[in-house]
């Protein structure tokens, strides 16, 4: 009889996520991990939108923790006053894991090394750090760039255990710009191996 794989819930941005999670799954399932991931897309970032979601998510999930995973950009440009709505969040409203900060950016984590560092020089000479670009600015760059027929809500590769151990590889890089919140649990929970 198999165990029951432990389930996190994730509600995320976008279809871009969803389909990081679904190939993450796939892997995770291949390979005999304990535990796998199920998502609530929300569509955008915007805090007002994720926060409606993670209270859906909590009144259908009421004994499950749930976490929230959104890129970081729009929170540093403060659109719609998501930086101010977030700092201001309730306490029973869980820490957000902010990808550093688009999900391209996340994308590059996962990716040679030749293209991470040619799309964090990119990012660089366009302030993207201190300045984040918006998707009209970022996107053809990434793809000019990076991965000429990338496009949002697909994935550009398929994960295995070296794409991972780079992407894993890159969060605990000081020299690496690009950080994800979700890489940081996941890492923390790619040791839950079943021993089964």
């Amino acid at each position: 009889m198999y165990a029951m794989k432990k389930i996190y819930l994730v509600v995320c941005e976008g279809p871009s996520e969803v389909a990081y999670i679904q190939e993450l799954n796939r892997y995770l399932d291949e390979n005999d991990y304990s535990f796998t991931f199920q998502t609530y897309c929300v569509g955008n970032g915007h805090y007002t939108a994720v926060k409606a979601k993670y209270d859906k998510a909590r009144k259908d999930n009421r004994n499950t923790s749930i976490n929230v995973w959104v890129d970081r950009d729009i929170y540093i440009r403060n659109d719609s006053g998501d930086k101010e709505k977030y700092a201001n969040k309730p306490s029973g409203v869980v820490d957000f894991w902010f990808d550093d900060n688009n999900f391209e950016d996340f994308i590059a984590m996962h990716m040679e090394e030749e293209l991470c560092q040619k799309w964090q020089e990119i990012c660089i000479s366009h302030e993207h750090f201190e300045h984040p670009l918006t998707e009209e600015k970022y996107l053809p760059l990434f793809r000019d760039n990076i991965h000429a027929d990338y496009q949002k809500g697909c994935m550009p590769f398929s994960i295995t255990t070296e794409v991972l151990r780079l992407a894993l590889s890159r969060q605990n890089n000081p020299n690496i710009k690009f950080k994800s919140g979700f890489l940081g649990f996941l890492s923390s929970k790619l040791s839950d191996k079943s021993s089964d």
